[in-house]
């Protein structure tokens, strides 16, 4: 591959900036910010859609799987479009995604990484606190897993 279109693009990587583009890369907290809440929309709507039973049951498989996508593709749009910074390329959502080309590619996908494992995890802790707060709600007896209670 052109190394140029590579550079332009950031093929396959997570950025926040570069040396052509500031992008959100002179903002850390900013960026850091995006990728909570975005990594929080997707745990909020999938993994509650994916395992409560009665939600689950209510919207059927094929609402949720489009529902869940469809919380996917809001944030990677509102992370690349609506914050409108050049060079920035997003959410990663998975830390592993951005870990990969980081090392095969190097350069300025090193640039703030720590950004993208430090949003999700903090997302994943503020989620699973969340998650596990007491609840009064009555619960269903047609439900077999109870995510807010932690009940089989």
């Amino acid at each position: 591959m052109d190394p140029k279109l590579q550079k332009t693009y950031s093929l396959g990587g997570c950025v926040i900036g570069d040396d052509h583009h500031k992008g959100l890369g002179s903002k850390p907290l900013l960026a850091l910010l995006i990728e909570f809440f975005c990594t929080f929309i997707v745990l909020l709507v999938g993994v509650t859609l994916s395992f409560d039973r009665i939600r689950s049951n209510k919207l059927g498989l094929r609402n949720g799987c489009m529902l869940t996508a469809g919380s996917v593709a809001f944030v990677v749009f509102v992370s690349t479009n609506i914050t409108g910074h050049s060079g920035y390329a997003g959410v990663g959502l998975n830390p592993a995604r951005c870990l990969g080309p980081a090392l095969l590619r190097g350069g300025s996908l090193w640039n703030e990484h720590w950004i993208f494992w430090v949003g999700p995890f903090l997302a994943c802790i503020v989620y699973g606190l969340l998650i596990h707060l007491p609840s009064n709600s009555a619960r269903s007896e047609d439900s077999s897993i109870d995510v807010a209670n932690d009940e089989v």
